[in-house]
């Protein structure tokens, strides 16, 4: 067994108004890190 892992990066200066906020976009980027393969991070970007 190989376990590997892939992360979703926000910064929390984007003036969030909750933490949810901030969970949410971190999420998505996670998200966008395993659509492009394993072992992957990814920036959140706010476009």
């Amino acid at each position: 067994m190989f376990p590997s892992g892939s992360v979703g990066i926000t910064m929390s200066s984007h003036g969030y108004e909750t933490s949810e906020d901030l969970l949410r976009n971190a999420d998505t980027a996670m998200y966008q890190a395993k659509a492009k393969g394993k072992c992957r991070y990814y920036m959140f970007q706010p476009v």
